[in-house]
């Protein structure tokens, strides 16, 4: 019985582990696209005249870009790991769990091995008894 609720315990953490991947991976496809708006705006300003407004206006803009580009880079790696140890993790689980099925399968076997044993020795016991009293 112990096994059954691990399994189900394992299960239940590797689902939530999978969740948890997926939601680092739409974190990380909101940043990209995030990062793909900030570089068409960008090229906008590239196309502005270049009087000074639109100049420092572009510098900043161009500034702010690389910032979030470089911003947008360590969170990918960071994301990247994160994803990374959670497949690891996943993957112990998966194993764990398969592991745990096969040593209840063990367990059966062999709980149905006594059962037979038992009963065998129960007939034969019945049987002796039987013998005993007929000879009385």
């Amino acid at each position: 019985m112990g096994s059954n609720e691990e399994i189900r315990r394992l299960a239940q953490e590797a689902e939530k582990q999978q969740l948890f991947a997926q939601k680092v991976q739409q974190q990380n496809t909101n940043l990209t696209s995030q990062l793909e708006m900030y570089k068409e705006r960008v090229r906008i300003l590239e196309g502005i005249n270049k009087d000074n407004n639109y100049l420092n206006e572009f510098l900043e803009a161009d500034e702010r870009a690389k910032r979030y580009n470089k911003q947008a880079q360590s969170q990918f790696v960071r994301d990247r790991d994160i994803i990374r140890d959670l497949e690891k993790q996943r993957d112990k689980l998966e194993f764990d769990v398969k592991d745990y099925k096969r040593q209840k399968e063990e367990y059966q076997k062999t709980q149905t091995i006594f059962n037979q044993t038992q009963r065998n020795k129960e007939e034969k016991y019945l049987d002796d008894i039987l013998q005993l009293q007929a000879k009385q």
